[in-house]
């Protein structure tokens, strides 16, 4: 599941249910919802993990842009001037 507002409220929905005092009155039941919910969460967070990698490496890849543009302007000047002294 990619969609994360559902993946978001299905967590609610069985943190809901995980919550609820008669859960293990039918321990087949709460072993599914238990477990579904620790798989949903689990899902979450390496969604979230690879989220949160991913804007790194835009705002690195920026930086080094914003880096390499300033290398070259100054390249650009010192060549500039070896050709002005010529």
């Amino acid at each position: 599941m990619s969609d994360l507002p559902a993946l978001r409220t299905e967590i609610a929905d069985l943190e809901d249910q995980a919550g609820q005092p008669d859960l293990w009155s039918d321990q087949e039941a709460a072993q599914k919802v238990t477990s579904r919910l620790a798989h949903a969460q689990g899902q979450l967070r390496r969604i979230e993990d690879l989220r949160r990698r991913l804007d790194g490496l835009s705002a690195d890849t920026e930086a080094e842009r914003a880096v390499l543009e300033a290398r070259l302007r100054e390249l650009a000047r010192k060549i500039d001037e070896m050709l002005a002294r010529t």
